[in-house]
């Protein structure tokens, strides 16, 4: 065999090892994207579930919440109720200083209103 044909054989087996490994690197990479593919959607359905658990319990928060707050109120109005049904005076009492408490509140909104205001 000659030299040529030898090197024209050498080359052929060598450009033919470098296609399989050109084809091997061409898979492992076709790999690794289909994995990181995979991946991805696995996170992206992980985080539409935690975000879903989220919700519900905002949800089940504010209800509770309400529940709650709404029974402290009824508890407060029926004390209110029994202590002005001891007597009129009670009651003219509770009104009165309801009414006082209430003029004080708005004047504290309004004076932090006006000192925020000043302030900015």
């Amino acid at each position: 065999m000659s030299i040529t044909s030898q090197a024209a054989r050498s080359t052929g087996s060598l450009f033919g090892t470098i296609s399989s490994a050109a084809t091997t690197v061409g898979s492992v990479f076709n790999a690794a994207t289909k994995s990181v593919q995979l991946l991805d959607n696995y996170v992206s359905n992980a985080l539409e579930h935690q975000q879903e658990r989220i919700d519900a319990d905002n949800a089940q928060f504010s209800i509770g919440l309400q529940i709650r707050k709404a029974q402290e109120m009824a508890e407060l109005y029926a004390e209110a109720q029994e202590f002005q049904a001891k007597s009129p005076e009670h009651h003219a009492n509770f009104q009165k200083s309801f009414d006082l408490i209430g003029k004080a509140i708005e004047e504290g909104k309004a004076r932090r209103a006006k000192l925020a205001s000043a302030t900015v």
